[in-house]
């Protein structure tokens, strides 16, 4: 039997003058009447141009889905044009609105006063992926983020979703003049994404009634759904807290000025960018976070840990290091277990890969996690032991070279929970004047966390190579020194009496004869190697299909253990005796 309504003519001419009414009245959702809250309704009786500055989550875009079907549906001709950031948002929205004209009932009877009927059958609509066209001639029409695309289309009512997510917001801005028919309006909706957008300027004029947008504002703490609130405040833990840059722009309407960021987004975006553009060489697919920690390749693995205090976690990073790009393939939050518990979780993650070298805050809490590590792992571990504003400065420093000169790469906020945590901090760390110490230091935002910025801060060094180090030399006749910190802040003097192809030559300048000095490498000359025996190494031999090498170096802390043969896949400890 078809779905059939009996209305009287003038309600039914209510219902049509008022979405709030017609949606609550005939669309359902999940086979149940919609009950629209009053921010949803706020939005649908506000007429002409409006700019939305809303909350994650709150559905508002599906809310003017439903306003876009009503209208298709009782005005003959009419368009609706969506345009949204990705294509799958662009599918979601026009399923959306698939789905609430297919609830509308298949016969409407409209009597009057007279007993004179109409009947109005809803009839089928023709659908493609981007367009949805009634009987009637009226079309919804969903396209993702093409300018190009959108100059295609005359539309009455346009709705721009999440517009200051759009990397080219202006140019789509441009698009949109076009395709807006005379006379048209115009939804623009989104959460802030700083203070350097259009909607952020648009949004900043309307609220001083400067243009012709209405203005409407809708915090999280406007929707009564309870389990929607429960979400906020457990998604802030995620966003490093309730006065975080993330949750004051995703959940309270809030632009953060990104003059007073250290870390900007665009820095971080076009990190984001360059990673995803990175082919695995293996894979032949786009570089993805790895799911658990069990390297085997052969470029350097750095390991980064920073351990928790009393409010934050303890975080590892792992970066694999490509030559050009230094990538974070790995991020765990360690649960807040006793300290030991988390050692032993370290341990073990460690055991199952090939790392180069491992970076770990030793200070306090963190020294006895350091110490276990260094027993097992020897010269493999770093110890951060000291983490005074000078150190942190120059760590902080570090990474944000690295981040900015596209050394180091972020993976996408989508990627993980962690990925989007690191973020968020990493754009919440600020430089302030300290007026106890008199010091500029380094912080995340008033209660936020910082565990992943530092942890990332802390492995940077590891990096060392490419980032500028200050640094005095003096040249002499016989010899030339070079007074610079080391990787762990503290100062080293080297001195180096020149070889012959080393020595200064007549026509050489001081700038070149600086910048070869600088550029040697005074570690111990390349070290000869051999396939290591260890029952251990003998197996993972074949199944890699290549030996596990041993390497003959020089240095007092192989000699304290009476051997000069190191095996880094036997964790960096001096089990293989050298040949006598």
């Amino acid at each position: 039997m078809e779905d059939e309504i009996h209305i009287h003519r003038n309600d039914f001419i209510k219902l049509c003058q008022d979405p709030v009414l017609f949606i609550e009245k005939f669309m359902k959702m999940d086979n149940e009447i919609i009950h629209l809250y009053d921010y949803e309704k706020k939005i649908l009786r506000t007429p002409g141009d409006r700019i939305v500055n809303k909350a994650r989550q709150l559905g508002v875009s599906t809310t003017c889905s439903y306003e876009a079907v009503t209208l298709a549906y009782t005005h003959a001709g009419q368009t609706s044009l969506f345009v949204s950031v990705t294509q799958g948002q662009s599918d979601e929205l026009m399923r959306k609105a698939r789905d609430a004209y297919m609830s509308i009932p298949d016969k409407l009877i409209v009597y009057d006063d007279a007993g004179n009927e109409q009947i109005i059958t809803k009839g089928e609509a023709r659908l493609t992926r981007e367009i949805m066209e009634l009987p009637n001639g009226s079309r919804i029409i969903s396209l993702p983020n093409n300018p190009k695309t959108a100059r295609g289309y005359r539309a009455q009512h346009v709705y721009w979703d999440e517009m200051a997510a759009f990397d080219n917001e202006y140019e789509m801005m441009r698009a949109i003049g076009i395709t807006r028919a005379r006379g048209g309006d115009l939804t623009l909706i989104s959460t802030h994404h700083g203070t350097k957008t259009k909607f952020y300027e648009i949004v900043e004029e309307a609220k001083d009634k400067k243009n012709e947008f209405k203005y409407i504002e809708i915090p999280w703490h406007e929707c009564p759904d309870e389990a929607y609130r429960i979400f906020v405040l457990s998604d802030s833990r995620r966003l490093g807290g309730t006065q975080s840059i993330g949750f004051l722009e995703e959940y309270c309407c809030k632009a953060v000025d990104e003059s007073t960021a250290f870390i900007t987004r665009e820095m971080l975006d076009a990190s984001i960018e360059a990673y995803n553009k990175v082919i695995d060489p293996i894979t032949e697919k786009s570089i993805e976070l790895w799911k658990s920690l069990a390297y085997t390749g052969d470029n350097p693995l750095h390991v980064m840990i920073d351990v928790g205090r009393v409010s934050d976690s303890t975080v590892l990073i792992a970066i694999e290091d490509m030559g050009k790009y230094a990538l974070i393939r790995y991020i765990k939050e360690l649960p807040k277990d006793p300290l030991p518990q988390q050692t032993r979780e370290v341990q073990n993650l460690l055991r199952h890969t090939y790392f180069t070298d491992l970076y770990i805050d030793a200070i306090g809490l963190g020294k006895h996690m350091a110490e276990s590590l260094e027993e097992e792992f020897g010269a493999k571990i770093n110890l951060i032991e000291s983490f005074q504003n000078p150190v942190k400065d120059r760590l902080v420093s570090d990474m944000y070279v690295a981040i900015a000169n596209l050394r180091i790469l972020i993976p996408p906020i989508e990627s993980s929970v962690e990925a989007e945590k690191l973020y968020n901090q990493l754009h919440s760390l600020r430089r302030k004047y300290s007026e106890k110490s008199h010091q500029e230091q380094y912080v995340g935002d008033k209660n936020t966390h910082d565990d992943y910025a530092f942890c990332l801060a802390i492995g940077a060094q590891s990096l060392g190579d490419s980032i500028p180090r200050q640094g005095i030399m003096a040249i002499g006749k016989d010899t030339s020194s070079l007074l610079s910190q080391d990787k762990t802040g503290k100062m080293e003097i080297i001195g180096i009496t020149p070889k012959k192809d080393e020595t200064k030559a007549p026509n050489m300048s001081d700038e070149e004869y600086v910048k070869k000095f600088t550029s040697r490498e005074y570690d111990e000359p390349a070290p000869k190697e051999r396939p290591c025996t260890s029952d251990k190494c003998v197996e993972l031999s074949k199944k890699m299909g290549k030996p596990i090498m041993m390497k003959l170096v020089q240095n007092s802390q192989a000699k304290a253990h009476g051997s000069e043969w190191l095996c880094e896949v036997c964790w960096g400890q001096f089990y293989h005796a050298e040949d006598k």
